[in-house]
Formats: structure tokens, sequence, C-alpha cells
């Protein structure tokens, strides 16, 4: 019935454009609008009696739209950068400073309030002091400095006492002794009394150190090592290995060193890390400090503003304020001009086109065999609109509404599995990592979305086209044609 119905509009659209209006003018707008409603039926009626080839065709152009919203909502979705940041600065703390070692060149380190981006330490440059640093702080605020390590080895397998520190490799069990399958990659942060009070997580289990031979691990850390409270722990830091990292020569000065500690207490951090009161790091760094950065918190009643910050921004510091996330964010006037390298930019813009591109074309090579044999599973129906006075370009819109059709939905569908997507796996990997899908909502790249459903009915009208040319061409010497005539004849 429905078919009928569709051919009977299809036949009344012709016939009316041929009985009103001259062949030499143009259509009505109602009477074209009539003939793609009667294609539309026609196709959507072909999609639904062949479910398994619709369904394919559904997926094959579904799954890579989806591909592709999840990856610009990856990658484009804007952090939250503000909140994520404030949360790292300690409670009761008005600020947090890195000084880095980047050679003083007169012109100052370009941060953003959110972030210091990234930096390459000179390992012969020495840092900004805490008295430098605290000539431009308020008078009334305080410096407290702490240390991060680079990446140690944890382990049980020492017999070094608590407080006792050695060359790495000194006082090892013997083999029999140790449990390989214990040790463990792990960081620590060693700071001054007051520092660690306000840096240390919420315990979970025991008491906070109480002096340089205690200390407090995750439980992350303590599982790995198979470690409870009172257990000895060492820390080894590795030799170097030539590479500098985000914290200078650090890695440099503390190699080839090791230090035991007894575990004061759990936290529930989900990474391996821990927390120290200054002895280690801090005695080394004491007398070779050059080329590592150094870290402070700052404390006291008077906030920190953006101008303290831009003036120690002279000094290659970078200061991460309370103050200025929170009540005192700076004008776009007084933000530094961001630095875009256009040849890195343009590279990236390049090679998502090819990648767009390259996987529109082999979508158009999956889809388009699954339209052809529609076309020819089409036959009688396009026959019969042949016989009812269908002209042959409404023989190529039967065929190209149901990649319209398919593209439509595939699109929809795809978008919204692409934006679940980036829901499910965004708090999980890349920039995103560690927001919530209340974050990702805030920042999302909704343009992402009409793009993938135009993308999608671009594709399923293209792959179309070379079907639709064929089936125009040889529509009226097809057996299937001249069977629909004769069932026009023989019903009329």
């Amino acid at each position: 019935m429905m078919a009928r119905a569709a051919l009977n509009n299809l036949a009344n659209a012709t016939a009316g454009r041929s009985a009103q209006i001259p062949h030499a003018a143009r259509p009505s707008l109602g009477a074209r609008c009539n003939r793609y409603r009667a294609a539309l039926r026609l196709g959507w009626r072909d999609a639904l009696r062949h479910k398994a080839r619709t369904l394919l065709s559904l997926l094959l152009v579904m799954l890579p739209i989806a591909a592709m919203v999840a990856s610009i909502g990856m990658t484009t979705t804007i952090p939250p950068t503000r909140s994520r940041t404030l949360a790292t600065i300690p409670a009761d703390t008005q600020a947090v400073i890195t000084a880095t070692a980047v050679p003083r060149t007169g012109q100052p380190f370009r941060q953003s309030p959110e972030s210091g981006g990234r930096w390459q330490d000179d390992p012969s440059q020495q840092p900004a002091s805490a008295a430098e640093l605290a000539k431009i702080l308020p008078q009334q605020d305080r410096l407290l400095p702490y240390w991060q390590s680079p990446e140690l080895i944890a382990t049980t397998g020492t017999a070094l006492q608590p407080g006792e520190q050695t060359k790495a490799g000194i006082d090892v069990k013997s083999g029999n002794d140790i449990d390989l399958n214990a040790a463990s990659t792990a960081t620590m942060t060693e700071a001054s009394p007051e520092a660690l009070q306000r840096m240390l997580p919420k315990l979970v289990k025991g008491s906070a150190p109480q002096n340089n031979t205690q200390i407090v691990i995750s439980r992350t850390l303590a599982d790995n090592l198979g470690a409870s409270l009172g257990s000895t722990v060492t820390f080894v830091a590795p030799p170097f290995d030539g590479w500098m990292r985000q914290d200078g020569r650090i890695g440099e000065a503390v190699a080839d060193t090791q230090r035991a500690w007894t575990v004061s207490g759990l936290t529930d951090e989900s990474e391996a890390v821990a927390w120290g009161l200054e002895g280690w790091m801090s005695a080394i760094l004491e007398s070779d400090g050059v080329g590592v950065d150094g870290h402070y918190l700052v404390v006291g009643p008077e906030p920190v503003t953006w101008a303290h910050t831009r003036s120690m921004n002279l000094l290659q510091a970078i200061v991460i304020s309370r103050h200025v996330l929170t009540d005192g964010y700076p004008p776009a006037s007084q933000l530094y001009p961001m630095q875009i390298d256009a040849a890195t930019m343009l590279n990236h813009m390049v090679t998502v086109v090819i990648t767009m591109l390259v996987g529109m074309l082999l979508v158009l090579f999956l889809v388009t065999p699954a339209f052809t044999v529609s076309a020819d599973q089409s036959r009688r129906v396009l026959g019969l609109a042949a016989a009812s006075g269908a002209a042959p370009r409404d023989l190529s819109r039967i065929i190209s509404s149901q990649g319209l059709i398919i593209g439509t939905i595939g699109g929809v569908l795809g978008s919204a599995l692409g934006f679940a997507l980036t829901l499910a796996a965004g708090p999980a990997i890349g920039a995103l990592r560690g927001s919530t899908p209340l974050e990702i909502l805030h920042g999302f790249s909704w343009g992402s979305l009409p793009m993938g459903i135009v993308t999608a009915i671009i594709i399923g009208f293209a792959a179309t086209i070379a079907p639709a040319r064929q089936r125009d061409a040889d529509t009226r010497s097809l057996p299937g044609v001249h069977r629909g005539c004769q069932a026009m004849v023989k019903a009329q």
C-alpha cells in the first residue's frame, strides 16, 4: 500500500507538471517537494524491506562517524584547567611557586594563570632563590620549600635501617630473600614539617611522619610492595640516564643513592607515591642545586596577585595563585600572548584532513556496493515508477533517498555513540584524564555533533551517485522495466 501510494504521488506530480507547466519552465516548489517526498517514501520502504542490508550499511556509516566524533571530542574538548589547578593548591596556601632553571634573558616566563606549560631547564642555571622570591611577595607571606623526586625504585629488599642512607646497591639482601615482584616504581615528595602538613593527603591508617625516618605511602604502593604499617621501605634513585626532565637535573643530583624509612601511615591515592620530611633530597640539593627546579608553598594572610606573578616571571618562576584563579583573574589585555607554532598547527590540520578524507573514501568503497545491490533489487519498483511517468531523475532520487535516509540515521546514531565514548573514556586518557563527565560536558566541542551528522549524510548520498547514474542509464532496457510496464497496462 505504501509503495502504491508513493507511485501515485509520483505519477500525479509528473502529470501535474506536464499538464500545467510548459516544458521550458521549471516545476514549482510544491511539485518538486511532492516528487522528493514520494522518492523518500519508496526509499524508506526498500530500507525496511531489506533489513540485513540496511543494518550493515548503517554500521558502516555509524562506526566511522562515532570514531571521528570521539576523536574530536577527546582532543578539542577544553579541559577544566581552572578547577583542576585549584585542586592542586594545598589548603591554607596562597600560591605554589616553581623556580625553573631556565636562563634569565630579561624576558618573562610566559605562563597562563593555570599553567606554566612546558619548558627546558639549563643544567648550568641557578634557579631563583627563596630570598629573591620573598622580596616580591607581600611582606607577611612566607615560603615553605618542598622537593619532588624523579621516578624511584621502592623495595623492601635491603637491610638498611630507617633513616640510613648509602650508595645504591649496598646492604641488599641475598637473592633468596628478595621478592623481585614486590619492587615498584614510585615518586616521593619531601617537605618541611609545615609544608608537609598542608600537602599530605587524608590518611586512612596510621599517622603523619614525626621525623625524617618515617614516611607515608599510598595504598597502591603498599599493595605493590606487600608493605604495611611498620614496614621498612627503601627508595633507590637509579643511575642517571642522561635525559633532563621537567624538574631539571634532579635525577642526576640524587642518582645512585638510597635511603630507608619506616611506614607510619597510608593514604588512599591511586598512584604509587610517598611523602616524607626533608632530609634526603634536600640535603643533597643544598650543595648541588644548580639546574634543579625549586618548589615552594606561599602561606600567609596576603593574596598573591597577577602583578606579583608577572614580577616573579622575570626570575623565570611559575606562580599558580589561588587569588588569581578565583577573585583576581587578569583581563585578556594583561595575559601573555599565546605563542603558536604555525608549522606544527599546519601539520596537525593536514593530518586531520587527510585522515578524514581517507576515512570517507574507505566508507564510500564499503557502502557503495550495498547501494548497488539495492538498485539491482529495486528493478520492479523502478519499472513501476517509470511506467507511471517518472522521469529518469525521479528514478535516481529513489536510489539516492536510501543513501540520505541511512546517512541521516547513521550520522545521528554515530554522533551519539561518539559523544558517549567521550564521556566514558575521556576521564581515563589524554588531556581529559581525571575529569568528571560534568566537566567534560561543560567543555565539550558541541560542533562535532552536527559535523558528524552532515558528514554521514554526505557519505550516504555520495555512495548512491554511481548506482543511481548506472540505473538511470539502463533502467528502460532492463527486463524488470518491461514487466513493470506490462503490469501497469494490465492494471489499467
